[in-house]
């Protein structure tokens, strides 16, 4: 009776053992960087612009936006720019193939745009866009699969803080300086694939991520304050592409 007690108590420690060792085996970290392209566009729909005490709503990416602003200026608020930057992720697996995951990027994009507006200038923007973004959330891998090929999908929230400062050169009505300094809430849903190079380099061959930004009314800092302009927010649909390293 006894060796058969003390069987079951070597086979019970010995399950148990190896049931904890398991698990221990799902933990893990997952370290990712990479360079991040982003196709986005600006978070306005139209501006109200304020100048001698009167109000004139303008709707960009219209014929009257680009009596105001100008046809080139316009692209950079109407057409979807292309940006160049970093993507950074560290995820810890819960599970074999659940983990949780937080994520840095920053990306930027520069431009001039020259607009002639006949007797009141040629004016020349210079323009740059600069973003940050700081995501956490749920990764969706099997991280412990020896397979050559890892799929992957992740939905993540945060903040984004977007930066657009710029300088407007003309000769006829003066410089004037602006900035636009957003921070909103902001999803990255999306994922991708790795691609198993050793036991411990994966390379991540793609990954694609829809990048809501939700960026309400604000007021655009101008310098010389001859007008003023309060900006009418609405959803930026992002889009980032990314490829990269992957360690764990």
């Amino acid at each position: 009776m006894k060796n058969n007690l003390l069987a079951i108590a070597i086979l019970t420690l010995s399950f148990s053992g190896l049931t904890v060792a398991q698990d221990r085996h799902h933990h893990g970290w997952e370290i990712y960087g990479g360079y991040l392209n982003g196709q986005n566009v600006y978070s306005a729909k139209e501006d109200d612009v304020i100048f001698g005490g009167a109000t004139q709503k303008v709707t960009l990416c219209t014929a009257d936006g680009d009596l105001n602003f100008g046809a080139n200026f316009e692209k950079l608020l109407c057409n979807r720019n292309t940006f160049h930057g970093f993507d950074t992720a560290a995820s810890f697996y819960l599970r074999r193939y659940v983990a949780l995951t937080g994520d840095f990027s920053w990306q930027r994009h520069k431009a001039t745009y020259v607009d002639d507006f006949g007797a009141a200038g040629v004016q020349t923007s210079t323009n740059t866009e600069t973003k940050y973004m700081v995501f956490g959330g749920v990764q969706i891998k099997d991280h412990q699969s020896s397979s050559r090929w890892k799929p992957f999908a992740h939905a993540l929230a945060g903040v984004a803080h977007e930066k657009l400062s710029g300088l407007d050169v003309n000769p006829v009505q003066g410089n004037t300086n602006y900035s636009d300094q957003p921070t909103s809430f902001a999803l990255k849903l999306g994922g991708g694939l790795d691609v198993r190079l050793s036991h411990r380099l994966d390379l991540r061959a793609i990954e694609i991520d829809y990048v809501p930004i939700f960026a309400g009314n604000r007021a655009l800092t101008i310098s010389p304050p001859t007008f003023g302009i309060s900006v009418i927010g609405k959803t930026a649909n992002d889009i980032t592409f990314g490829v990269g390293l992957v360690i764990h």
